[in-house]
């Protein structure tokens, strides 16, 4: 039996350690969760196609201008298996969560070979980031998997153009597309990676491996296009394709607003880090596993030596500068797309495309959930190369130490990087959001509807709710027998309206179309307060609500929802002062 044969058995057992780990982490307290962000309400009532006499083809159009039919479709299939509730709808995204850190190790296995597989299960297992998400009932913990996929894929491919890996390749990224309407760029980091070899290898020029890459690159293409196709169908039925691309660019800044958003989603990825602690233990795991399985074991007093500073110096670097991955395939990304190695091309070209375009996009803390995978490769293969060093020394590698000048060129830039990363750290300024917001959840908006709609009142005597507030409400008064009209704006609600007629507010959206205040008198002359819910927001939806509140110790995190009742109501009071409390 080969050495490689044990260490890869190795790996693969310390992986499913590490996917039990992310179980853990991921459904820790799983009974506390509810629905507490906008878009999971629309997913969740999205889902409710399962129950539906007309099954999948009434899947609500209604989620066209948020996401593709893909969660939607999953959470669906949820509800048939476990019936329709909001644990189902989480349950969705938590599944996911779980299967991206032996899916991380997959691909960082065949990026950097033995001992980064385990490296990046680590970090995947052990990001905060990774594991707030995989806990709410969203979209871009699903399309984190799939991208994932597209990437092993587009590897795999390029290593050995052919029919049934460009049927796989194409599958993967229509799959991607079903998730998020950027999975499309899963086909253009592809392409980079495919041009990025011959341009930097001249041996790859070869007229028939050329044919055969982009003839079979074609072939993928079209099976993305047909796996896409159905949807792209259904868009054009309920309102148009262009229309959704018009809503899509509203996203979208200019050049002035790259700079600021790409120094908000930094900040934002330092407020999900839960550093110190996590980062250090996700290194500590990480390095330690990368060296049982490199045979670095610490046996001798040099060795042991050795083990100890690479534990000490990562610990320390990754726990205080948490945008280090980032800097690192910033030095890192023109020599990946040079390499020989399609994996190595892949992984480059993937963080070229998400960091040019990423903050583009309107700063949400999600968007940048894929370029926190490919930190975890990229680090990952610097521990499995460290590891090997930390068994056998430093040998005499021809681009690192065979002379004096590169020596100097790549030392000076990894110190560059280091630098570079405390800069941005020291100057922006970022916080780290509790730990405990993610893993102790507050009170969700399921409890404000037991407070706001009692279902001990008879349907007969049931008002009607017109409700402005996340879209979670409406799910779960809709859950709850509630009779439900939405309302797009505070100007629905001022006017006289029925006596039996109650309105639910949200404080959130109020703050989100202007100034609290203001709506709140305008509301004062129609309505009263007849019952009112503190909600207390998790960081997931505290950063898309509030970007910048990755910048500040004490963000608000405490928000109102009233019930309101026409003006004259009994018991009712005028909902202003809560405003400034």
């Amino acid at each position: 039996m080969s050495a490689a044969v044990p260490a890869e058995t190795h790996e693969r057992r310390l992986v499913a350690v590490l996917t039990l780990a992310g179980v853990v982490a991921r459904f820790w307290a799983f009974g506390r969760l509810g629905l507490t962000h906008f878009d999971e309400g629309i997913y969740a009532i999205s889902g409710l196609w399962a129950v539906a006499p007309r099954g999948l083809s009434a899947l609500d159009a209604g989620v066209v201008p948020y996401a593709p039919p893909g969660f939607p479709v999953v959470v669906g299939l949820a509800y048939g298996l476990l019936g329709v509730s909001d644990s189902a709808a989480i349950l969705s995204a938590a599944v996911f969560g779980v299967a991206a850190v032996p899916l991380a190790g997959w691909v960082g296995r065949r990026t950097f070979g033995p001992g980064a597989g385990v490296a990046a299960a680590a970090f995947a297992a052990f990001s905060v980031a990774a594991i707030a998400f995989s806990r709410k009932a969203l979209t871009d913990i699903p399309f984190l998997v799939c991208w994932l996929l597209a990437m092993g894929a587009a590897a795999r491919f390029l290593e050995r153009p052919g029919c049934a890996r460009a049927i796989v390749l194409g599958l993967t990224v229509g799959l991607a597309q079903y998730f998020k309407y950027n999975g499309w760029l899963a086909g253009a980091v592809t392409m980079i990676a495919a041009f990025a070899g011959p341009v930097a290898n001249p041996g790859d020029r070869k007229r028939a491996a050329l044919v055969r890459t982009f003839g079979f690159g074609l072939l993928g293409a079209c099976v993305a296009a047909v796996v896409y196709a159905p949807w792209y169908l259904f868009v054009e039925r309920h309102g148009g394709y262009s229309a959704l691309l018009r809503h899509q660019r509203s996203y979208l800044g200019d050049a002035a607003s790259w700079l600021p958003h790409w120094e908000l989603q930094l900040a934002q990825a330092h407020a999900l880090s839960g550093a110190p602690f996590f980062p250090i233990v996700a290194w500590a795991v990480a390095w330690s596993s990368a060296c049982w399985t490199a045979g670095a074991t610490p046996r001798s007093t040099r060795r042991a030596g050795r083990y100890v500073a690479g534990l000490v110096l990562g610990s320390l670097l990754l726990g205080a500068v948490t945008s280090l991955p980032w800097w690192i395939g910033l030095g890192a990304w023109l020599w990946l797309l040079r390499r020989k190695e399609p994996a190595h091309r892949v992984l480059g070209a993937s963080w070229l495309v998400l960091s040019v375009l990423t903050p583009f996009y309107h700063p949400y803390a999600r968007l940048w959930l894929p370029l926190h995978a490919a930190g975890w490769i990229l680090v990952a293969g610097v521990t499995a190369k460290l590891a090997v060093w930390q068994a056998t020394g430093l040998p005499e590698q021809p681009w690192l130490f065979a002379t004096h000048r590169t020596r100097v060129v790549v030392l000076g830039s990894m110190f560059s990087i280091v630098l570079a990363a405390t800069a941005q750290t020291l100057i922006l300024r970022p916080v780290v959001l509790p730990i405990s917001w993610v893993f102790q959840p507050a009170p969700s908006l399921r409890e404000a509807t037991a407070t706001l709609a009692p279902v001990d009142v008879p349907e007969s005597r049931r008002p009607t709710f017109v409700v402005l507030a996340r879209r979670p409400l409406a799910f779960y008064l809709n859950q709850a027998r509630q009779r439900v009209t939405l309302a797009e704006g505070v100007k629905a609600l001022l006017g006289p309206t029925r006596a039996d007629t109650r309105a639910i507010v949200d404080e959130v959206l109020l703050a989100q179309d202007g100034d609290v205040p203001r709506a709140v008198t305008d509301l004062e002359r129609f309505w009263m307060v007849e019952e009112r819910f503190v909600d207390e927001l998790d960081p997931v939806t505290l950063l898309d609500i509030d970007p910048g509140a990755a910048y500040r110790p004490h963000p608000k995190r405490r928000f109102f929802v009233w019930r309101l009742a026409p003006i004259g109501a009994a018991g009712g009071r005028p909902p202003a002062g809560d405003v400034h409390e």
